[in-house]
Parts: structure tokens; C-alpha cells; sequence
């Protein structure tokens, strides 16, 4: 009994993480855990972007104890080592898919990596000819990096991630 209650408290931690492709017939749900920005009142982050809790203190932002919780949950029931990949989730290194049941209980899990791999050259290419003009003309400016160009870093962004696991 006191597992069931356990495990029910720690599915309820997913209760907001965002849905990505509903089942409703099936009774089948791909969610993604992730770090949920919302503050239990009492809490404020300050301009540094610290979390201080009701008591004045600095502490760890509830949604990332959530996180924490829902990947612990997910590896103990699954059977794999996703419990450890919090710091990877919220520095953007990995993202992680899990296809839940009407209980909210795991079925499957899929780790997803951002492909930020994008060939500046064959990228420069692709670019109208008058933007290259203005990207040669940058590069004679001091302190010029053409791997932080906007242009170049939002088509990286745009890039889709690759399956790492499943």
C-alpha cells in the first residue's frame, strides 16, 4: 500500500509537464520531462536567476526537485539510468520523451539530442550572394566570430534533434 501511494505521489510530480501527442482512445500520452517554470507562492527568484524559498534562503527551484523526482521514477520503473540525467536536461544536452498510460505509468523512453551540428561552410553557401557580401565585410571587424552569427545559429536551432535512445 505504501509503494502504491509513493509511486501515485511521484506520477502526480509529472502533472503539468507538457503534453506532446495525445492517445485518448488508447488511454495513451507522450509527455516530455522537463523543469516546470511555475513558483509555489512564497517562492521568488531574484535577479541572478536564484531561487529563494518562503523562508528567505536560497534553495533549488521546485521544478527542478520535480524533475529530478520524474526521472528517478521513470529509471527505477523502466529499468534504466535516465534518474541521472537531470543536469543534462536543464542545461539542453538531452531531452526526455515518456509514452505514459491512463495511470501516468511509463510504457516507453526516449532520450532526444539537440543537432547542433550544421556545416558553417556549406551553410555560407546556401546564402544569397548579397549576404555574403555583408558576412565578408563582418569579418574584417575585430573580435568577429562567424559561428555566432544570428542568422547561422537560428538554422542550427532550426536543426531536428536525433534519437540517442529508446
Amino acid at each position: 500500500e505504501q509503494a502504491r501511494v509513493m509511486a501515485a505521489a511521484t506520477i502526480k510530480a509529472t502533472e503539468g509537464m507538457p503534453t506532446y501527442k495525445d492517445y485518448p482512445e488508447q488511454g495513451y500520452k507522450w509527455i516530455e520531462l522537463k523543469k516546470t517554470d511555475d513558483l509555489p507562492e512564497g517562492y521568488t527568484v531574484d535577479s541572478h536567476g536564484n531561487t529563494i524559498g518562503p523562508d528567505g534562503n536560497y534553495t533549488q527551484h521546485p521544478g527542478e526537485k520535480r524533475l529530478e523526482e520524474a526521472l528517478k521514477y521513470e529509471g527505477d520503473t523502466m529499468g534504466h539510468c535516465v534518474g541521472g540525467y537531470c543536469d543534462d536536461l536543464l542545461e539542453g544536452r538531452s531531452r526526455i520523451f515518456s509514452l505514459r498510460d491512463r495511470k501516468g505509468e511509463p510504457h516507453v523512453t526516449i532520450e532526444l539530442e539537440p543537432n547542433q551540428h550544421l556545416d558553417y561552410n556549406k551553410w555560407y553557401e546556401q546564402q544569397p550572394t548579397s549576404y555574403k557580401a555583408l558576412l565578408n565585410a563582418k569579418k574584417s571587424e575585430p573580435g568577429y566570430d562567424p559561428y555566432q552569427e544570428p542568422a547561422y545559429l537560428a538554422a542550427r536551432e532550426a536543426l531536428p534533434p536525433k534519437i540517442t535512445q529508446i
